[in-house]
Parts: structure tokens; sequence; C-alpha cells
């Protein structure tokens, strides 16, 4: 069956309704490719150019001009959901937000080592890493303060020495394209 954004917020709150009425469920771990929802695909080309998954505005594009607005309502919504697991006796745990080496880290690397004979560099700098998460670093800083959200922060095991990579010690840290 083909996903539909439109099934989204019907699957988050039966979601919700599940794991608020499971008293055994005291932790609840998000994951996502947190930038995706507020700026869309970073890739270049084919079904990457699309806007943003989410827009808080009903009926309002995502622009670049709008950011701000859009920013406040993606920080209120995280904020908002780790408020009401908090409030139902849940703790909200966090992943922080994955690089987005803009490759698909385990195909690149086997190319480049079976076809090439060579382990190539597959990373970002840490500073355009930081720029595009902003708005989810301070969100889920937020939710933390407000709420008590624990956040797994990422960046300490894949980023370093001003890059975020996707190979160490010529493995691949990632599964798939965005996916430790």
């Amino acid at each position: 069956q083909k996903w539909r954004k439109a099934d989204c917020k019907a699957v988050n709150e039966e979601n919700y309704k599940r794991i608020i009425s499971n008293p055994d469920i005291k932790k609840v771990l998000m994951a996502s490719r947190w930038p995706l929802y507020l700026h869309g695909y970073n890739e270049k080309g084919g079904a990457h150019q699309v806007q943003p998954y989410i827009v808080f505005n009903e009926g309002q594009a995502a622009t670049e001009e709008n950011l701000e607005e859009r920013a406040k309502g993606y920080t209120d919504n995280i904020v908002k959901t780790a408020c009401l697991l908090r409030d139902n006796g849940k703790t909200a745990v966090f992943v922080g937000a994955m690089p987005e080496l803009l490759r698909n880290v385990p195909n690149a690397l086997a190319k480049s080592k079976l076809v090439y004979h060579r382990d190539d560099r597959i990373e970002i700098p840490l500073d355009a890493y930081e720029k595009r998460n902003a708005v989810v670093q301070r969100a889920f800083a937020r939710a933390s303060k407000e709420c008590g959200a624990r956040i797994l922060d990422l960046r300490p095991y894949l980023c370093s020495d001003g890059v975020c990579s996707g190979v160490r010690e010529g493995r691949g840290t990632f599964a798939a394209r965005d996916a430790v």
C-alpha cells in the first residue's frame, strides 16, 4: 500500500493513543530526518525536488521568506509532543538529526572500493550540518528544558575535525542514505 502524507496525522494520533494507553511504555524514542520537514530535501534533481513535508499553516507554501514562521510552528509542535508525553507519564527521547550526506553511503562506499579500489571520503562540513539543523537543535533544546525530553546528539559519534562523515575506519556508519 502506498503511503500518503495525508495519512500522517491520523497515523500519529493513533500511535499516540496506543502509547499513552500502555502503562508499560515509559520512554518514546523518536528518530527522523528532522530537517526534511522544515526545509525539504537537500539532494538535487529527480524526485527530491519537493517542498518540505510539513507546513503548519494550511495552504501556505513553504518559502525562505516564511521560514521563521514555519520554524516557530515546527518548534512548537516538537515541544507540544514532548510535553504531552511528559504529562502522560512518558519521557520523549529524540534522536538528533543525522548528517545528510547527499549520497547513499553503502552504495557509494561499495562502488569506491569495488570499482575504483579506493576509500572515498563521504562527508559534509560540520558548519553545513549546523546551519541546516539550527532550528532542529533549538527545538530539541526547548523540548528538553520545558518538558524534560532527552536528546541523543549524534554529532559526537558522526562529526569530528570540522566534518560529519559516513565512513569510520573504512567502514560505513550509515545503513542507507540517512539511516545510521
